[in-house]
């Protein structure tokens, strides 16, 4: 008995140790899970992008792209200064592309999932910008957007996650995080096509094709037409096995126009392949890795693309230095 009402206390304490440290924060950068930051994202968004920036800068690809590029001085300064280092210390990066980007003035916002510290960023970003941030108390959390710039804002969320985008965005994120917006998942329509894509690649999105505007976009072309069926985009691109992969799904439930549009692109690609140079192989390699499908539900893009013929197009391309001259 008398052990019975031991273990009763120790329980008991720990519960009332755990409600004094007050709440856990939701995604703490390094344990966070991908919904964790979604849920930052408010309902009224109309696609998300995801990239795990942390399993894609440790890719060797990128190692050799950042260490080869002719600005790593200026990374190297950017982590001195800022005390962030994309390679260790950024996790997650989840866009919310909100409704009217398409046609019309750009929206969103983009959480940032990452180790920082904020006295660092705000002073780099004086020193960059030349003058001090303009701030706006906004519920409890601090906006900050510069003098010359109309729209965009950025704001510190918690330990572990920062906001930026245009000012309407951000605070949207900020209504959410507090309770008092529904966040993405609440949007059904955009919660069904989350569901339906795979979300275990470096980078990954689900867009609502906003029907009205692709009808003002395609009106007066008759070929472009059957764009008007597609609903929905998944986008993946991964990297494993010295191998980028990437694969485009538009969404649509119109069989004759999945087709029309296979049969596009394909067309394309193959004007493309007439158009290559004899001394740019590479760029038929490229074409070549790239696979046009379809289905009753969808139009497929797809591609394979070798580590090599990745570093072979990036030594075909002019360097800085030649584009200066």
């Amino acid at each position: 008995m008398q052990r019975t009402k031991t273990l009763a206390l120790v329980l008991a304490l720990i519960f009332l140790g755990s409600m004094a440290c007050g709440p856990k924060e939701k995604a703490a950068a390094g344990s966070a899970k991908p919904d964790d930051v979604l849920n930052y994202l408010p309902v009224d968004a109309q696609g998300v992008i995801f990239i795990d920036v942390h399993r894609a800068m440790a890719t060797a690809v990128a190692d050799q792209l950042i260490q080869e590029d002719e600005s790593y001085a200026k990374y190297q300064e950017f982590v001195k200064k800022s005390g962030i280092d994309p390679k260790q210390d950024i996790y997650y990066v989840a866009v919310g592309i909100l409704s009217g980007t398409l046609g019309g003035k750009e929206e969103g916002a983009a959480v940032v999932n990452l180790k920082y510290d904020k006295e660092k960023i705000l002073t780099l970003i004086q020193e960059e910008g030349g003058k001090e941030a303009v701030t706006e108390d906004y519920n409890g959390i601090t906006l900050y957007s510069m003098p010359d710039e109309d729209e965009g804002a950025f704001a510190f969320l918690d330990a572990s996650n920062a906001v930026v985008g245009n000012a309407q965005s951000v605070k949207a994120c900020v209504d959410v995080m507090q309770g008092r917006k529904d966040n993405v998942f609440k949007n059904q329509a955009l919660a069904d096509v989350l569901g339906r894509t795979e979300k275990d690649t470096l980078f990954w999105g689900a867009i609502l094709i906003p029907q009205k505007d692709v009808a003002q976009a395609t009106e007066g072309n008759p070929q472009l037409k059957p764009l008007q069926s597609m609903k929905a985009l998944i986008l993946n691109f991964d990297h494993k096995n010295a191998m980028v992969s990437a694969r485009i799904k538009a969404e649509s439930d119109n069989a004759e126009s999945n087709q029309q549009i296979s049969e596009m692109l394909t067309g394309f690609k193959a004007m493309g392949a007439m158009m290559i140079p004899e001394d740019k192989p590479e760029l038929g390699d490229l074409l070549d890795s790239i696979a046009v499908s379809h289905a009753a539900d969808h139009v497929m893009i797809e591609a394979s693309i070798p580590d090599d013929l990745i570093q072979k197009l990036k030594s075909a391309l002019p360097t800085q230095k030649e584009e200066e001259k």
